[in-house]
């Protein structure tokens, strides 16, 4: 990502290495490797490294933001500045900034230090340049704390831990939903003390807030974090994270067809195509890429449950319902080729999608969002097609809505409805423990700890 500054001539200057845009979400990343010092003074060499690796990483971020917010129609995606950016920024009203670094170069001297732990630890009582000031008495190798406290929070990864926090909250939503979460809790005042990035996941993982959304849950009379090393390894190895990690495998479908939708929109391969430009294809797929994990994988089933559906039944078509209105309606369609031609094929299912997607808003008059993907049955597991339909249900107008009754009066479409309600369940370990009762607590814990389950697992 660069900047046009003129007095940089036709050369723009790097803003940052990577920039991703989400609806308000900005994330900032600065990725830099720096070889770790071996003068065999560790305070002196870590000092070095840390302002090379990190605070100066810190520094471009925090001009990063600066440019975004004061000239954000000066962006480029190539040094001459040739390459607009091509989504649409948020207001810097509105835009809320994540700002990484990812500082390569510690783990080998870390490893040897620290006997086998690579990633950077966590103590939120160390401020500033007291990360490198020898003087302040408070450098503590391979630690990082909070670098400033009025510039904006940065998120500090290593190599190590980088990897770890993309695989594991690995959706825009919950990315920086644990960004968010992150922060506040090292902006409580609370102190914070951890052996790497990948225990405060496993922590933020474990706890619930009243919300039922992920947290540091501390209760009133809390105000100290710890945790040993080792935490996020138990966590790994916990049967509601293996069955979590079984259970997510299904959802990958959805990435996949993220991943498909926005390579052919690109590339400009899309079948069908009423826009050319990358931004105006921007609100469906935005739809599917904020759908979190766990929302992934009840989506991924019920897209499942349709094909297979249809391999009997020819056609085959589901509507599932938001969890608010601004949540948006999915309507999933699977058709069979049949006889037809491809090409005649592709035109009868789009136009079919598009009308499922019109009664879908006559159906559910609250709708604002309606977001319709056809496809073939489960038996085309070769030149599979997709298509993706997005009605803006916030623009329906009088004459949609008769146009919607006219097509529902034709077709029968969504005619003759059956509801039902379902759950999809994080952990779905947990729902084996539901009926444990009585004489069932003091069975061993499902956890493998050896510990009676109402002593164990069972304490909460």
């Amino acid at each position: 990502m660069y900047r046009n500054q003129l007095c940089f001539g036709n050369q723009g200057k790097e803003v940052c290495d990577l920039l991703v845009i989400f609806e308000s979400n900005i994330i900032i990343f600065s990725d830099k490797y720096c070889e770790f010092p071996d003068t065999g003074n560790l305070l002196l060499d870590w000092c070095r490294w840390f302002k090379k690796a990190i605070f100066r990483s810190a520094q471009q971020i925090w001009g990063a933001e600066r440019w975004i917010k004061n000239f954000p129609d000066r962006l480029y995606l190539d040094k001459k500045c040739k390459q607009p950016f091509p989504l649409r920024l948020p207001n810097s009203n509105d835009a809320i900034f994540h700002r990484i670094v990812v500082a390569h170069g510690s783990s080998e001297r870390s490893r040897k230090i620290l006997d086998g732990n690579v990633s950077l630890m966590v103590n939120t009582n160390i401020i500033g340049k007291d990360h490198f000031d020898l003087k302040s008495g408070h450098v503590i190798p391979f630690t990082v704390g909070t670098l400033s406290k009025d510039r904006g929070f940065v998120h500090v990864l290593d190599d190590f831990t980088l990897d770890i926090v993309l695989k594991t909250v690995d959706t825009v939503t919950d990315f920086t939903n644990y960004l968010t979460k992150k922060q506040q809790l090292f902006e409580s005042g609370n102190s914070v003390m951890a052996s790497g990035e990948e225990d405060l996941l496993a922590l933020y993982l474990q706890k619930l807030n009243e919300a039922g959304e992920h947290d540091f849950q501390l209760s009133k009379d809390q105000d100290l974090i710890v945790l040993a090393e080792g935490f996020w390894d138990r966590f790994q190895i916990h049967p509601d994270r293996i069955s979590q990690i079984k259970a997510n495998e299904v959802s990958y479908t959805w990435d996949r067809l993220i991943d498909t939708f926005s390579k052919h929109v690109l590339n400009g391969t899309l079948y069908f195509s009423t826009h050319e430009k990358i931004s105006d294809h921007e609100t469906g797929l935005k739809f599917l890429a904020k759908e979190p994990r766990t929302r992934r994988r009840a989506l991924s089933k019920s897209l499942f449950t349709i094909m297979e559906r249809a391999n009997s039944e020819g056609r085959s078509v589901r509507v599932l319902q938001g969890a608010s209105n601004d949540e948006p309606y999915y309507v999933f369609l699977a058709l069979d080729r049949k006889d037809r031609s491809f090409e005649e094929y592709r035109i009868v299912r789009r136009d079919l999608l598009i009308s499922y997607c019109f009664v879908t808003k006559l159906e559910f008059p609250d709708a604002k969002h309606v977001v319709g993907i056809a496809t073939e049955p489960r038996s085309y597991e070769i030149n599979r097609s997709e298509d993706l339909i997005y009605l803006d249900a916030c623009q329906w107008t009088e004459n949609n809505q008769q146009e919607a009754k006219r097509i529902q009066k034709n077709l029968g479409l969504l005619s003759k409805t059956k509801r039902t309600k379902f759950t999809e369940k994080e952990y779905p370990t947990r729902e084996i423990i539901k009926g444990l009762k009585g004489r069932d607590r003091n069975k061993p814990c499902y956890c493998g700890s050896g510990k009676k389950y109402k002593k164990c697992c069972g304490k909460n």
